[in-house]
């Protein structure tokens, strides 16, 4: 019996479980779109020179990123650069007017709307004033001596009036001229004396071209003397011519 019951079994048809078939999968056909161009940002790094001379036109270099070559504005603090060159997009070259002395930013303004700023980029310093020819002469005290009862000019007062000219040249204030003498002489005398001692400083400087107009001679006589002793040496000393030239 168990013998049949095993082959009852074995005859019965077998039913096979298996995995489903593989399937191959379609082919895409679409068409890839390309990753979209990265954005250069618009940068002004720098600019060269950055410090210049005020009132001095100048050319100069702008450093930086994103600049186009159509349509590009550039601005020198509040002032519009007519002159405008786009190298690259790394590198504009501008030519700057005149401007003061100060501080400016630098601002780029592209044609789709972009803007950016460099903060004080530019530095122009105020010129220098030109050298002062004078600096150094004693030109608001210079003094001349002398003869007794003369008002002639002699070697050596010419020569200290020569070596001071660029006060008288080199500026254009006025030129004071005094004209001092000793005690000896009346009040009156020693006036005109001091008075003749003047316009002789005054005609030399207007032989080397100092205007008329520049200059005013005065006398004081006797009434302001320097050393207040009756002696030869004071007495040499109180005759004399003091000139001023004002700047």
């Amino acid at each position: 019996m168990r013998f049949l019951r095993v082959l009852a079994v074995a005859s019965l048809p077998l039913i096979l479980v298996g995995c489903p078939p593989k399937t191959e999968p379609l082919p895409d056909t679409t068409t890839p779109v390309p990753p979209p161009p990265p954005s250069v940002k618009l940068q002004v790094i720098s600019i060269d020179p950055a410090r210049v001379n005020a009132m001095q036109p100048f050319k100069a270099e702008l450093f930086g990123s994103g600049f186009q070559m159509e349509g590009m504005k550039v601005r020198v603090g509040v002032m519009m650069v007519a002159s405008i060159d786009v190298l690259d997009s790394n590198t504009i070259q501008i030519d700057v007017p005149p401007l003061p002395g100060g501080v400016y930013d630098i601002t780029v303004d592209t044609a789709d709307g972009r803007s950016h700023t460099l903060r004080s980029g530019l530095v122009v310093r105020d010129a220098p004033p030109p050298p002062d020819p004078t600096a150094g002469l004693g030109c608001e005290d210079i003094t001349i001596n002398f003869d007794y009862d003369s008002a002639r000019l002699s070697d050596g007062a010419m020569r200290a009036l020569e070596s001071k000219l660029a006060c008288f040249t080199d500026r254009s204030g006025a030129v004071r001229i005094e004209g001092h003498c000793d005690e000896r002489g009346t009040t009156n005398y020693n006036l005109a004396l001091g008075q003749r001692r003047a316009d002789a400083v005054s005609r030399w400087l207007a032989a080397q071209g100092v205007p008329a107009s520049r200059i005013n001679a005065i006398s004081f006589g006797e009434e302001r003397p320097i050393d207040a002793r009756s002696t030869e040496t004071a007495w040499a000393k109180n005759r004399r011519g003091e000139i001023s030239a004002a700047k």
